[in-house]
């Protein structure tokens, strides 16, 4: 009897492991992204090979406006629509403060879905400042053909926008500006680097002409830089 409950038992752990396993996981990607101020980027919700049977599924996406916003007109349906040849209802709208973006897709012929793993959709930040702010995936629904929800798994995606090491005029760029912000503090007593940190160019905690070097053949030589965030 005891063997019996016992063997019940393991079958019940690996039903339920089993099922665990299938469910279908939704994320944005990429996770974690370093940015410079001033940039437009792109980043996409995704699912793994779990999701099967997708026939509409809605999305709210949540950040901090004061760090990132939602571009308009740059969210855009992903592959596994439109690589389909289904016809296929979308539907978007960004909050007036822009903090949210809602999506909802559909897909319109009869008993047909779409499975993963693919690109649900698209979407494009613009970067306003320095700081950090997770993309929330909230509000997420997802049906099959017959109106019934698909268990799901999600993943937030995390942008951060740092200042590169070498932007010494923190304006949010790399450029000629910044080679002479720091010829003109080493050598002129300009003003110093805004923060300090982004004037130490090869990371080795000291200041001296070996920086100058660095972004010299950074800009010009197509080297690169320690960074790319200055902490």
């Amino acid at each position: 009897m005891i063997r019996l409950l016992m063997s019940v038992f393991a079958i019940a752990i690996l039903f339920v492991s089993s099922a665990v396993a299938q469910v279908g996981q939704i994320r944005v990607e990429p996770v974690p992204y370093y940015s410079q101020s001033g940039r437009y980027i792109d980043f996409s919700v995704q699912c793994n090979d779990n999701l099967i049977g997708l026939k509409g599924i809605h999305i709210d996406l949540d950040i901090d406006t004061a760090v990132v916003s939602f571009v308009p007109d740059s969210i855009r349906l992903g592959d596994m629509f439109v690589d389909n040849d289904t016809l296929t209802f979308f539907y978007q709208r960004i909050a007036g403060d822009s903090t949210r973006l809602t999506v909802d897709i559909a897909v319109l012929e009869d008993s047909a879905t779409v499975s993963g793993p693919g690109n649900i959709l698209f979407f494009t930040l613009f970067t306003r400042t320095f700081g950090e702010s997770d993309i929330a995936l909230n509000g997420l629904d997802v049906r099959d053909r017959f109106n019934q929800p698909i268990p799901t798994e999600e993943l937030d995606g995390h942008i951060r926008v740092c200042q590169f090491v070498g932007d010494v005029n923190a304006d949010n760029e790399i450029n000629i500006a910044d080679l002479t912000y720091l010829v003109g503090w080493s050598f002129r007593r300009g003003p110093d680097p805004i923060p300090l940190a982004a004037g130490d160019v090869d990371c080795n905690s000291s200041h001296d002409i070996a920086d100058i070097a660095k972004l010299v053949g950074f800009m010009f030589r197509g080297g690169s830089l320690c960074g790319p965030c200055v902490n």
